[in-house]
């Protein structure tokens, strides 16, 4: 017999290793269950009644007896309302063996003796080619904790109880319980591994102390499962259907929800004192309400391909993940995930949310580990929190994805990374981050899809890069000492708000290829006087209009004097190594401030900016003086073999 390995207050009567001795002694000699009960043996070859006068010791079934059905013959033993009414001192034996040679089948039948007076065994066996049927009658298991039924053939349960210490299958030879109907009552319930024991429950109440799947089955179709604890060990539980009310602990198995209400708590996986294993939940079908624990004590997953799961919370520890790939979650609550920097290898170890179909709903999600998006719908009422970690990220590549505001921090890798579906902000994108080492680290990219958004914050030495898909903006951009990292195409941004942490600046970074950045009209926002606006790669035309844009609106007005102050070009094409102001021309387009030259035939054509005076020499020491009379666009006329200009406000 089976033996569990959780405390329990009564002492097992043998160990597991005596167990195993003892089941050999009966199926190999004697089938003696105790060596100080009598044995007393079915011998008639045919079917007929407990009550029978066909026994080995020349008396009926009684106290203190083992009760042997194990002669040849395909038949039936039966136990009726006959039995329990004028034999009811034949039903309390000290234990029963059911077994067939080749050739035979006993069948032990339970039929219709009532629920008053049950059959009271010790401990009961039931082995190959046999088989115990109960229809509306009752079974008392009542030997101490280590004996009770253990099954290798079949056992049908129908209109019936069963209740005692523990019934195991599959542990001494192939078993299956069929339990259709009634009451399964009993401490512990082992379905086992070594020769694959199944129950199949559709219907009744299955109400046991802790039912063990130690590499067992059992597949849930109908009633109510209603175990105190279910423990995994490598084993399955497939639910098709009924009210599932018990909590779950898999550890090393997987449980299959494709039908019915579940309602108890689930922990992916569990730790049985071995060691984590890994274990899984596959949900087809059917509805999920009870709380969920992913990952925490070891690696695990939930995979939800169909149904409905409806948890007031769902949290994914280091080393777990949850999968949808169709179907529908809402959580009433907070989603999160979790990650741990593991060891002197400097790997980090993650929970992740992941996101491939289907429809998903929370109050909150706040990610520290993982949340990937490639299909599906998630709808979060609140905020999304990428919150900080070495390594946390959110990657969105299809589907769609809405929350009130979106919430990026972090300091070192990881990151927002969208490369398809859409993503719908309601109200304020932001984006905060930290210098790590020598590298500013990408906390924002934008590569494909569309970001819809009203406010945008990029602040705290963040980097915001954006090189495809579309921005749809309808509120202001503020930039506070971060960097904006554009790639080639066209971006339209609200208002710039220029802000500042201490004195360092922002920059922003353009790509050597064509490219267009509009921000909205910004001449009313109040810019902070701390900080500057640096501007990267520029290699556009003085003139506007060329391949490289950056716009304010679309007037002049876009900017007002003391924002163009604050404007910087660095290093911009086809003029010397150095930092020059800006302008904005009447498109709102802004240029550097500077002196251009190019060639008109075989004279130089020079342009600057409005607020400049020309001045030339003869000799780059000067002197110089002004050309009062040029204005810009200025083609050089003078015949000198040399002659340098430069410009004066």
């Amino acid at each position: 017999m089976r033996v569990s390995p959780f405390p329990i207050a009564i002492k097992p009567l043998f160990s597991r290793a005596g167990r195993v001795a003892l089941m050999g002694l009966l199926f190999c000699a004697s089938w003696c269950l105790d060596v100080g009960a009598q044995p007393n043996s079915w011998t008639n070859p045919v079917s007929g009644y407990w009550e029978d006068p066909d026994w080995s010791l020349g008396a009926l079934p009684g106290t203190n007896q083992t009760i042997l059905f194990t002669n040849a013959g395909w038949k039936a033993l039966g136990i009726t309302a006959n039995t329990a009414q004028n034999y009811p001192q034949t039903m309390s034996v000290n234990s029963v063996a059911i077994s067939s040679p080749q050739d035979s089948f006993n069948t032990l039948l339970l039929s219709y003796a009532g629920l008053q007076t049950p059959l009271k065994v010790n401990a009961l066996t039931v082995g190959s080619n046999s088989a115990i049927t109960m229809l509306s009658s009752a079974l008392g298991l009542n030997g101490p904790f280590g004996s009770g039924m253990s099954i290798a053939g079949t056992f049908n349960q129908t209109d019936s109880v069963v209740t005692g210490t523990q019934i195991d299958v599959g542990y001494i030879g192939p078993g299956v319980y069929n339990f259709n109907s009634g009451l399964l009552s009993v401490g512990q319930l082992f379905l086992e591994g070594n020769f694959g024991g199944i129950c199949y429950q559709n219907g009744g109440t299955n109400s046991c102390g802790i039912v063990h799947l130690d590499g067992g089955t059992y597949v849930f179709q109908d009633g109510v499962y209603n175990a105190t604890n279910t423990y995994f060990n490598g084993g399955t539980f497939l639910q098709q259907g009924g009210n599932l009310y018990a909590n779950l602990a898999v550890t090393r198995g997987m449980y299959h929800l494709a039908g019915g209400m579940h309602y108890g708590s689930t922990t992916i996986p569990w730790e049985d004192g071995n060691g984590p294993g890994y274990s899984s939940m596959l949900q087809t079908g059917g509805t999920n309400f009870g709380a969920l624990d992913i990952g925490t004590y070891g690696g695990g997953s939930y995979n939800l391909v169909d149904g409905v799961l409806a948890v007031a919370g769902l949290g994914v520890n280091v080393n777990g993940s949850f999968n949808q790939s169709g179907g529908s979650t809402i959580v009433t609550g907070t989603v999160s995930t979790r990650q741990r920097f593991a060891g002197p290898g400097g790997y980090t170890i993650y929970g992740s949310v992941n996101l491939n179909g289907g429809t998903f709903s929370a109050d909150a999600m706040n990610i520290d580990g993982v949340y990937s998006q490639a299909g599906g719908t998630n709808t979060v009422a609140g905020t999304l929190n990428l919150d900080g970690g070495p390594n946390g990220s959110i990657h969105l590549s299809g589907g769609r994805l809405s929350d009130n505001g979106t919430y990026i921090s972090f300091n070192c890798h990881g990151g927002y990374h969208q490369s398809g579906g859409v993503h719908v902000i309601t109200n304020q994108l932001s984006v905060v981050g930290s210098r790590h080492g020598d590298h500013w680290p990408i906390a924002f990219s934008l590569s494909g899809g569309q970001l819809i958004v009203s406010n945008i914050v990029v602040t705290a030495l963040a980097r915001f890069t954006v090189t495809g898909g579309t921005i749809n903006q309808s509120g202001t951009f503020s930039l506070a000492s971060a960097d904006l990292d554009f790639g080639s195409g066209s971006w339209h941004l609200g208002p710039l708000q220029l802000d500042a942490i201490g004195n360092i600046s922002s920059t922003v970074y353009l790509p050597p290829g064509p490219v267009n950045v509009a921000f909205g009209d910004s001449h009313s926002l109040t810019w902070s006087n701390q900080t500057t606006l640096s501007i990267e790669n520029w290699s556009g035309s003085p003139y506007g209009g060329g391949a490289q844009r950056i716009l304010f609106g679309n007037s002049g007005a876009g900017l007002n004097v003391s924002q163009l102050t604050q404007i910087q070009f660095h290093n911009p094409s086809n003029l010397a190594a150095g930092t020059y102001p800006a302008r904005i021309l009447a498109t709102g387009e802004i240029v550097p401030d500077a002196l251009f030259s190019d060639h008109n035939g075989q004279q130089l054509a020079l342009s600057w900016g409005s607020g400049w005076t020309l001045q030339t020499a003869t000799n780059l020491a000067g002197p110089f003086s002004d050309l009062v009379t040029a204005t810009s666009p200025y083609t050089n006329h003078f015949t000198d073999p040399q002659r340098f200009f430069r410009l004066r406000r």
